[in-house]
């Protein structure tokens, strides 16, 4: 019988400086992957709010309208079927955050102490931190799209376009989370393309070549942009309506409007489809408005809760299917009433945007979920002693401390901004893109916002500690010129 080799020790030696080498380079990764699953734990199974729990009835018994993202639901539903409840997403969507931020961390930081520092802080941000337990379709989007920004870094950090690619998927799975998300990715496309110029000459230099002689190269990103964006659009258009009920859930914010302007004009602007027989009156639009949440208009048991003076009984059905007529004759009753009420109706944004920018301190508008609310699935969600220190936390910072006063972090972006243009950062266009991206969907926020909830301001947050890390460790242009040369 021939006998085993004994185990040299200069390649033990070398498999063990290996194995050092290893850790010492993907170090991130694994404190990551120690980040990911102490959030399951403080959390698990999973916080779940009324939005979540009308998401996880339509995951286990099918998609029957739009009201809420159908992807999300989709995806819930093979999730649920290998853990049934809200763990599973739990579990998926901190995987995906970070490790996003450790990608980020890695192909952006040098030095592994500030890596981990970065990841850490970025991570266990309270106002961040506060909603990665709970399942709902905000964080979905967050960490989707922090995902495809940390792929394009990493294609520009590779000088590889398969990360784009990839990127692609990840914007179009945020930008079906939430009906509005498309605002944020479409700005993350144009980043896409603008990586894609700088790698087409290292990586499709015969394409490169030919556009160039032919003075197309303009043309050609121009056309790669739209091209995406429109099959963006369109296939997130197939998912948001295949086989469902389309309810238009832009209709709602419209109907809002009108209510608001109605209740300040004293003037009844309500279509008759959403007040049959004429039965609402503008005394009773006045019991039921509130500037603090749309479902006042819908929901008469929580207009205590809302503050609204003398509440009415009735409600308004504020979703429902519209016909296609009607659809555009809301459209052009809004105008109208907005354009000869534009005063009333900016009056009722901005209250919106008081709450959502939590101007006022120590005054965040339902800035997170504690538990599991009410459901048919007999879910319940038992405090550990770790969740309860973690939530006491989050608590204080909440409403003791100006952590979740969300215009400070609008501005943090606007001033990076502002200095991606007095210097030569190497991630000057990404900080232009990603504050373009958040603003974009602050916009879409601010003009088809029902309520002023803190988690609204959710992408604006990621941006905010994500656009000084680039612009501090990002090389200045002409070292990279440089670098480029040498390679070259």
């Amino acid at each position: 019988m021939n006998k085993l080799p004994l185990p040299n020790k200069h390649t033990t030696a070398s498999r063990a400086a290996h194995t050092v080498v290893h850790l010492r380079r993907y170090s991130i990764f694994y404190f990551a992957q120690v980040c990911a699953w102490f959030t399951v734990l403080v959390y698990y199974p999973g916080y779940m709010s009324p939005d979540s729990v009308a998401q996880l009835m339509q995951a286990r018994f099918g998609v029957n309208s739009n009201v809420y993202p159908p992807l999300m639901d989709y995806i819930w539903h093979f999730t649920d079927k290998v853990i049934p409840g809200p763990a599973g997403m739990l579990i998926l969507h901190n995987i995906i955050f970070w490790h996003a931020l450790a990608l980020i961390a890695y192909v952006t930081i040098r030095r592994p102490t500030w890596r981990f520092v970065f990841v850490a802080l970025a991570g266990f941000w309270p106002p961040t931190y506060g909603s990665l337990g709970t399942i709902w379709k905000d964080v979905g989007m967050q960490v989707f799209l922090l995902f495809g920004l940390a792929l394009i870094l990493y294609a520009h950090y590779l000088r590889r376009m398969w990360p784009l690619w990839i990127s692609f998927i990840c914007l179009f799975v945020a930008g079906g989370y939430r009906h509005n998300a498309i605002a944020a990715a479409v700005p993350m496309i144009v980043l896409i393309v603008v990586e894609l110029s700088r790698l087409l000459p290292h990586r499709q230099a015969r394409l490169y070549r030919m556009l160039k002689v032919r003075g197309a190269l303009r043309a050609f990103y121009v056309t790669v942009a739209i091209g995406s964006m429109g099959v963006l659009a369109v296939t997130l258009g197939v998912v948001f309506t295949y086989h469902v009920a389309d309810v238009k859930l832009e209709t709602t914010a419209l109907v809002y409007d009108l209510v608001a302007i109605s209740v300040r004009q004293n003037t009844n602007y309500l279509p008759p489809y959403y007040n049959p027989g004429g039965t609402i009156t503008v005394d009773d639009m006045k019991g039921m408005y509130s500037p603090l949440h749309v479902n006042s208009l819908g929901d008469p048991s929580i207009r205590t809760f809302l503050h609204v003076a003398n509440p009415s009984p009735k409600a308004i059905a504020i979703v429902q299917t519209l016909s296609d007529s009607q659809a555009r004759d809301l459209e052009r009753r809004w105008i109208a009433a907005v354009l000869d009420n534009f005063g009333s109706y900016m009056e009722h944004h901005r209250i919106l945007a008081e709450h959502l920018l939590v101007v006022k301190p120590n005054q965040p508008w339902y800035p997170y979920v504690a538990g599991i609310d009410p459901n048919p699935f007999g879910l319940t969600f038992k405090p550990s002693r770790l969740n309860k220190e973690v939530m006491s936390i989050i608590e204080g910072s909440a409403f003791r401390s100006p952590l979740y006063s969300a215009w400070i972090y609008y501005l943090v972006v606007a001033l990076c901004v502002a200095a991606s243009f007095l210097f030569e950062f190497e991630y000057a266009r990404t900080v232009q893109m990603l504050a373009v991206s958040s603003y974009l969907y602050f916009l879409s926020i601010f003009m088809f916002g029902m309520s002023g909830d803190f988690r609204y301001n959710i992408w604006m947050l990621t941006c905010a500690y994500i656009c000084p890390v680039l612009l501090l460790m990002g090389r200045r242009k002409a070292a990279v010129e440089a670098t480029e040369t040498l390679v070259a």
